[in-house]
């Protein structure tokens, strides 16, 4: 059985001056803003100038080891990767692409940071297995034979990618050239001077490394435009939004300004897309009225109500910000309270759901794609004991998918593969 752990969230609201603030993204909205909650400190930087992000964050066994993997591109400005099937490195300069149409597109989710484009073909019933590349016991590097990659930049040309490596958990190997092996470029990252970052960001036209980002530890949220893949997943979009950090321990929750001036109930979220583009109306350069976001960091708690967008043309996002105190804890649940389990790993027909509790509670539970889009979603009553509930998987694509149990007060995604 594995532990499901609960953030349980308290807020203990008091009243607090809204201040008026806002971002601004530049015409075209071609910026990304970062944000600080604490105290409004802004730091922006190109978000039109890059096409691989590299996460520097050190893998931290055996809790989250992705985060340290991470690989995402950047999709908001128009690049496509596909994978090769049943290439190797070595036939890295006779690529073949005849019938790329067909083949495997790869996006970057935006529920999470810990997954980009690069990690959507990982096998989740291997641990070792990351996407792009595996985990070796003997040497501790992540190395692969087999990942070559078309990528289709934003101005329709095409470039062949192959990683290579990341050699114990400090440097990134990679190697592109253009489809005839012009322009062949072999290219390191390092992790090593970024220690306060989550991703350095690659341009593959100057070959250059671009540091863009304040320390993880000064910043909330940030403005830009992204990939979305939840609202409209069959047809994906490069919207406008906001997403959180999720290593300020950033959970969100979404409402009406006019319930009350902070949060008590338990419907946070640690999905980085809580407050995405769901504050936009339509046409996209107007604000729907009221909505307001409860935000949770490890320090206190917030609620942000965007006021006013400008649209692409002006790219300005203004909102009202007010502070609540709050009591926050963080704990692990124990075998005597809640525990869950998914079997079998990988699936084929069915997924067997296994939930013990103490008590009687509700609970959602939804299989995920790695667009984001919410394939199955079912309600299990829980009953002091152990309950169980089947999903018909059947008529599912094979691939990889997450499966996110939650509960009033407690939430867990396990990454599960689907095999047939």
């Amino acid at each position: 059985m594995k532990n499901i752990y609960c953030v349980l969230l308290c807020l203990a609201c008091i009243s607090a001056y809204a201040q008026n603030d806002s971002v601004s993204l530049g015409a075209g909205a071609t910026n990304m803003v970062f944000y600080s909650l604490a105290n409004g400190a802004q730091t922006s930087a190109p978000n039109n100038d890059w096409h691989i992000a590299f996460s520097v964050r050190h893998v931290q066994p055996p809790f989250n080891t992705y985060l340290g993997v991470a690989i995402r591109i950047n999709e908001a400005y128009g690049l496509q990767l596909y994978l090769c099937p049943n290439q190797k490195l070595s036939q890295f300069s006779t690529f073949d692409t005849t019938g790329w149409q067909s083949w495997t597109r790869f996006h970057n989710p935006d529920t999470t940071w810990t997954f980009g484009a690069f990690n959507a073909n990982t096998n989740f019933s291997d641990p070792y297995n990351y996407g792009w590349g595996e985990y070796s016991l003997s040497d501790h590097n992540v190395n692969t034979d087999s990942a070559i990659y078309l990528i289709v930049m934003p101005d329709g040309s095409f470039k062949k990618f192959a990683m290579q490596a990341l050699i114990y958990d400090t440097v990134y190997d990679f190697q592109y050239a253009n489809l005839d092996n012009s322009g062949l470029t072999n290219q390191q990252v390092l992790k090593n001077p970024y220690p306060t970052k989550s991703f350095v960001y690659y341009n593959l036209l100057t070959n250059s490394v671009l540091d863009k980002e304040p320390a993880l530890a000064n910043w909330d949220l940030v403005a830009l435009r992204y990939n979305n893949t939840s609202y409209n997943p069959a047809n994906l979009s490069q919207d406008i939004g906001i997403l959180t950090n999720d290593a300020n321990s950033a959970y969100a929750a979404s409402g009406t300004a006019a319930q009350q001036s902070c949060y008590t109930g338990s419907g946070f979220s640690n999905h980085i897309n809580v407050i995405g583009k769901s504050w936009m109306g339509a046409p996209g350069d107007t604000v729907i009225p009221g909505l307001a976001y409860f935000i949770q960091t490890a320090s206190s708690g917030y609620k942000l109500t965007v006021t006013a967008f400008g649209g692409a043309a002006t790219g300005v996002v203004a909102f009202t910000l007010s502070t609540c105190a709050s009591q926050t804890g963080i704990s692990e649940v124990s075998s005597a309270n809640i525990q869950a389990d998914v079997y079998p790993i990988p699936a084929s027909d069915g997924i067997n759901v296994t939930v013990n509790s103490t008590e009687d509670a509700n609970a959602g539970i939804k299989l995920i794609d790695m667009t984001g889009r919410t394939i199955i979603s079912e309600n299990m009553i829980l009953s002091p004991g152990t309950n169980t509930l089947g999903l018909n998987t059947a008529d599912i694509q094979p691939g990889n998918y997450i499966l996110s149990i939650s509960t009033p007060a407690c939430g867990v995604n396990k990454l599960i593969s689907i095999v047939k």
